[in-house]
């Protein structure tokens, strides 16, 4: 029996661009009220927006989120407070882009987790920072197919309300092929689950109350 048999009680491993994709991109929202019906479409629009409006129109405190902005994978950071020091080291870090991005596989019973962590090197200490999204979200989906080809983004490091560019730098994955197997795992761990039990709050709880960085 192959492992993935195993793992996952005898289905077929499936691949990660099974898994479902549910309503729209923040910026296809931001749309909306040009694409009403019955509007005369007599021009091209588009959205254009900052990263300090994404941070403070779509970013959760100090939660790292992922976003397609222009085509670019590109991951927001918006931290309450810090201190002068600790500001300015991540700052430095993140802007001669030595951020890593690393990721693992949680089989929960209620919904597959994918924990994206970023990891930030300073003088004192390495800071990690850690999201687990949803995977079905468009976004998130759109991010994770350009890190599988590209295997780099844009991370924006933000502070206060509202929100201020500190930096701005590349991030890297740590292994695209490891990324793509884990992904795998988590569509076909989404296939295994009976759909009426499918919940991904409960997940990502139960991943934070039993799983330490």
């Amino acid at each position: 029996m192959s492992f993935f048999k195993k793992l996952f009680g005898g289905g077929e491993p499936v691949p990660w661009e099974s898994m479902p994709r549910f309503g729209k991109t923040f910026l296809e929202k931001q749309m909306e009220p040009y694409e009403q019906p019955g509007m005369m479409q007599i021009a091209r629009f588009e959205v254009s927006t900052t990263p300090e409006d994404m941070a403070d129109k779509a970013c959760a405190w100090n939660v790292p989120t992922f976003y397609m902005v222009n085509a670019e994978v590109s991951c927001f950071l918006k931290v309450d407070s810090l201190p002068d020091d600790m500001a300015s080291s991540l700052a430095s870090s993140v802007s001669n882009g030595k951020t890593a991005l690393a990721h693992s596989f949680h089989a929960m019973p209620t919904y597959p987790v994918v924990a994206l962590v970023l990891q930030v090197p300073t003088p004192s200490r390495t800071v990690k920072l850690e999201a687990v999204p949803d995977l079905t979200t468009p976004d998130v989906r759109d991010c994770l197919d350009g890190l599988l080809q590209r295997g780099t983004g844009i991370f924006y490091l933000l502070t206060g309300e509202p929100a201020r560019l500190l930096a701005k730098g590349e991030f890297r994955v740590s292994s695209i092929g490891e990324l793509r197997r884990c992904l795998d795992r988590a569509a076909s761990h989404y296939k295994s689950i009976n759909p009426s039990a499918l919940n991904y709050r409960a997940a990502g709880e139960r991943y934070f109350k039993t799983t330490s960085l």
